[in-house]
């Protein structure tokens, strides 16, 4: 008998944990509960914004969903649309880091490009790349194709 009961409080304490995770956290604590949801599941699954994506709709509902709610809307749990210059500027050049999936675009599995580029530059290093293409210039090859220009 007390065996059975220990169970079920397994599994009740399971339960509540997990309305706790998938509904309660997303749709009320979550601080993207403060963006309007595209669609009233939105909080709490990306099922919504999946399936238009595959029957072609997503560009229709989502600017349906802007003009409805605002410029900024909440698409999946952790998935946002923004329709606003500020706003993209924001997200663009915040600062904010990029997701560990942008690695799928390193060349050839290990190089690391400028899409896959996990970290951001800073000022020293920024200033520094335009320090050293500022001098590389006179010696790229545009320069050598106009030099028979510069001849008497």
């Amino acid at each position: 008998m007390l065996l059975l009961s220990i169970h079920i409080l397994v599994s009740i304490a399971i339960s509540i944990a997990a309305i706790y995770k998938f509904i309660i956290y997303p749709t009320f604590i979550s601080p993207l509960s403060k963006i309007p949801n595209a669609h009233w599941s939105s909080s709490i699954s990306p099922f919504w914004i999946l399936w238009s994506r595959y029957n072609c709709q997503e560009n229709r509902r989502v600017h349906a969903a802007h003009l409805k709610h605002g410029s900024v809307v909440r698409l999946a749990p952790n998935e946002l649309s923004v329709n606003d210059v500020g706003g993209l500027r924001t997200v663009y050049a915040g600062g904010f880091e990029k997701g560990q999936w942008y690695s799928i675009f390193d060349n050839y599995g290990f190089v690391v490009s400028l899409v896959s580029r996990l970290w951001r530059l800073t000022n020293l290093q920024r200033s520094l790349h335009v320090l050293l293409v500022a001098l590389s210039n006179p010696f790229s090859t545009k320069a050598n194709d106009l030099e028979h220009l510069l001849q008497i």
